[in-house]
């Protein structure tokens, strides 16, 4: 099956890409294409619901300890590690401090999350929307 080729509309300015008016500028464009931007625009619309962010982990630890045949148990002691110039950094936190923080860090990985689908999904505009390199016929191999 062999592949249509897109017509050489050029790659949409960010400016536009970041305006209210996204899909109304690309009615040129492939149906496919559409279909990507109001993708990218639903995702884009979901990036500005995430509340506060922060890296790294938040836990919460219990200790347990045997004297004279009872296990004493001792916390929660809450903590949040992360890593700050290649050297990993603990904090200790309050109870309260340890939901903040796990609601930003969860905050995090859902950015991370849909920064990686609209990465995908603006490869997929740009190699659909300009043209790319014919390719070459090969050679039949040469007999000696």
């Amino acid at each position: 099956m062999q592949r249509k080729k897109a017509g050489n509309f050029g790659l949409f300015p960010l400016h536009l890409l970041l305006s209210g008016g996204l899909i109304m500028a690309y009615m040129n464009t492939d149906k496919k294409v559409e279909q990507l931007y109001n993708q990218y625009h639903s995702l884009r619309t979901k990036l500005s619901e995430v509340g506060l962010i922060c890296q790294g982990s938040a836990l919460k630890r219990t200790y347990h300890r045997d004297s004279k045949g009872q296990t004493t148990e001792y916390g929660p002691y809450y903590s949040w590690t992360r890593k700050i110039d290649n050297k990993t950094v603990t904090v200790a936190l309050s109870r309260a401090q340890h939901v903040l923080l796990s609601k930003a860090i969860a905050n995090q990985r859902k950015l991370e999350t849909l920064l990686r689908k609209m990465r995908a999904i603006s490869e997929k505009i740009m190699l659909l929307q300009a043209s790319g390199v014919a390719s070459r016929k090969r050679r039949k191999a040469e007999v000696l």
